[in-house]
């Protein structure tokens, strides 16, 4: 037998039920008929059945990036506390009612029925962009070295005194994977009204919907009414020449609003006015190896000595590139298409001339700067009108090659001058 509620409790639910919903008389006509409660129960179970319904038309929506609106979300949260209310009416013993409670069942009959008649036309509207939208990834925590890059740009990102921030080194070091732990940092954070990655920054598409047919120019002024009163972060992936930020409608200067951008080319950096720079070498031989350990598995490494050994020599070879570490065999169709695009990229065939002759070295050989100059004017790629000359020129291409991540400077520890490794 369901125990009895307590009078101070019915009289709580009487005192707000009152007060929530006035009855009219003729609300209360029909309590003689003594067919209050079947009405109220079957339109109870009418009302149930329209909100799951209507719970599940929403459900398929977010599926499709669709949020209920408020309307809708006002109208269920009414059904909810009637239908409450009801359920206590309903599940009581025919003696508890007593007039009070019956005059209450006739009002909240009526509000049910307004509730079944009333509902919204309009169930879901398309949802706004989160302010960060995260990304795949993993983690950067046993790598030290990715670590105190990605502490050091953060560090960066909130000085207020820094507004663009370059990202640089060669192609597959994991600069991509540290924009995206950047970006994914935000996720919950109130730093930035909108955090904004662009994958490829030729488009500079910002997410924002456009008509079509719009032109560049009334596209960045979109953009521009979109972002110039809210605080943002930029990330841009990948950069390979100067982007005009003003002209794809991104406000410049940029305020309280900051730019990471992540290139190849340091060269790039300077030309995008970087405050900051940060270079992204390949990973040390300890980190390597615990990558190439995490992405192959330790069963497999340990299966064999031999195993083992082979794998050492392959991480060795990889030189620390974090992306040839975790491609499988087929890691040419990846990293050297990216090494080669860059390759190609070079501003013309003396640039790539001069790359190709540090193949007359033998691999992993660290070659003199002077050594290659002498190389490079006995081949004729720099030709001045005397030998000084032709070695204050030589600089020149030396430089470009190493802001592109094809050379690498290095100190042998030596006074007799300065080294380059390919």
């Amino acid at each position: 037998m369901r125990r009895k509620e307590e009078p101070g409790q019915w009289q709580n639910i009487l005192a707000v039920a009152k007060e929530l919903m006035p009855i009219k008389d003729q609300e209360a006509s029909c309590l003689a008929e003594g067919i209050v409660i079947t009405k109220l129960k079957q339109c109870l179970q009418n009302l149930r059945g329209r909100r799951n319904d209507l719970n599940h038309v929403i459900e398929l929506g977010k599926r499709e990036g669709k949020v209920a609106t408020n309307q809708m979300n006002n109208w269920l949260a009414s059904v909810d506390t009637n239908i409450s209310v009801g359920m206590v009416i309903c599940e009581s013993e025919q003696n508890e009612l007593n007039w009070d409670l019956s005059v209450i069942a006739a009002g909240l009959l009526g509000r049910l029925q307004e509730r079944l008649s009333g509902q919204p036309s309009v169930f879901t509207v398309e949802a706004l962009p989160p302010s960060v939208q995260e990304m795949p990834y993993s983690s950067i925590e046993q790598q030290p070295s990715r670590v105190e890059i990605f502490e050091e740009a953060m560090e960066y990102i909130k000085d207020s005194s820094v507004g663009v921030i370059g990202i640089w080194g060669l192609a597959g070091a994991g600069k991509t994977h540290l924009l995206t732990n950047i970006n994914n940092a935000f996720c919950g954070d109130s730093l930035f009204h909108y955090v904004i990655f662009v994958t490829d920054s030729k488009e500079g598409s910002v997410g924002i919907p456009f008509s079509e047919g719009g032109d560049v120019k009334s596209r960045a002024n979109i953009i521009l009414d979109f972002l110039k009163t809210r605080k943002i972060l930029i990330l841009l992936d990948d950069v390979w020449n100067r982007i005009n930020l003003e002209a794809v409608g991104i406000p410049y200067p940029l305020g309280r609003s900051k730019v990471v951008l992540t290139t190849r080319s340091k060269m790039v950096c300077g030309q995008m006015d970087v405050r900051k720079e940060i270079n992204v070498a390949c990973l040390p031989d300890d980190e390597a190896w615990q990558l190439f350990q995490d992405k192959v598995g330790q069963g497999t490494l340990s299966s064999s000595p031999r195993i083992e050994a082979l794998a050492k020599e392959l991480v060795e070879e990889m030189k620390g590139l974090p992306l040839a570490l975790i491609t499988d065999l087929h890691m040419e169709n990846d990293v050297f298409r990216r090494l080669k695009f860059s390759y190609d990229s070079l501003r013309n065939n003396t640039l790539r001339q001069c790359l190709l002759t540090c193949s007359l070295w033998p691999e992993d050989k660290v070659i003199r700067t002077g050594d290659l100059i002498r190389c490079w004017i006995g081949l004729g790629l720099v030709d001045e009108c005397d030998i000084h000359s032709s070695y204050r020129k030589a600089h020149s291409p030396i430089g470009e090659l190493t802001a592109a991540c094809l050379l690498d400077s290095c100190d042998t520890g030596f006074n007799s001058g300065y080294y380059i490794r390919c």
